[in-house]
């Protein structure tokens, strides 16, 4: 058996031929990784914090459970945040917000105004 001998410029070629298909793979998981963060939804932890803060940000917004606008409004004010937000993030359910979006949704939450009716 002979061993043969390998020239400088054969184990260049060696080492670049490995060095593009760990590039190659690396720019794949990169892909795979980007698209698992766009479609990752909040876990329920998360899901819990955003329903919470929802009914937090309408009762104050109505004055408080002991208020009269609240008992009166608070199931339609809060039926029309669900539907501003879920409109705002091409979701049907807050369950469903994407959790690259969390920090987003929670401020969505905050600056929500209830929109006057006309009369």
């Amino acid at each position: 058996m002979s061993k043969q001998l390998v020239t400088p410029a054969q184990e260049l070629q060696i080492l670049l031929e490995m060095s593009r298909n760990l590039i190659g793979k690396a720019e794949d998981h990169e892909t795979r990784i980007t698209k698992i963060e766009k479609t990752m939804t909040v876990d329920s932890r998360a899901s819990l914090n955003i329903k919470q803060r929802a009914e937090r940000h309408v009762t104050t917004i109505l004055g408080g459970k002991d208020s009269p606008r609240y008992k009166e409004h608070y199931r339609g004010t809060i039926r029309k945040l669900w539907h501003a937000y879920w409109n705002n993030f091409g979701i049907t359910t807050y369950r469903d917000t994407p959790a690259m979006l969390y920090d987003q949704a929670l401020d969505f939450i905050d600056k929500w105004r209830p929109i006057a009716e006309a009369a």
